[in-house]
């Protein structure tokens, strides 16, 4: 990105589903489809310490991470990269003297896409 670009905030632009947002920077911007970003809100509450006063800034939370599928000239879609971790499925056959031959069947689900945690129109964006 070209240091005019490194200043300019990043924010979600549509929720085009749970998994897919559309955010405002682009190729113009130096995006390229494959880059990763981090998507989370701040809060508007400003946070202080209980016990001296100061001011600890804002809370942010992360709503996921995403990864760029689709870019253009000035917006990028991109979609969730987190992953369900792969489970194993065990399946014992039925009663009688022939399922005892046949032992079990051992099969790993593939991993689901995890969705973004409630993302919103304006939440903030880092590319990492």
């Amino acid at each position: 990105m070209s240091e005019s670009n490194t200043k300019r905030e990043i924010v979600v632009i549509k929720v085009k589903s749970d998994t897919s947002l559309a955010i405002n920077i682009g190729s113009e911007h130096g995006i390229k489809e494959g880059d990763k970003f981090l998507v989370y809100h701040v809060d508007s509450e400003e946070m202080k310490d209980p016990i001296t006063g100061e001011s600890l800034g804002f809370l942010e939370t992360v709503r996921g991470t995403g990864v760029a599928v689709h870019v253009q000239s000035k917006m990028t879609t991109i979609e969730s990269n987190r992953r369900e971790k792969r489970r194993k499925v065990v399946s014992r056959p039925g009663s009688g003297g022939f399922a005892l031959l046949m032992g079990e069947t051992v099969e790993y689900t593939e991993p689901e896409v995890v969705p973004f945690d409630e993302p919103q129109v304006g939440d903030k964006v880092k590319k990492i």
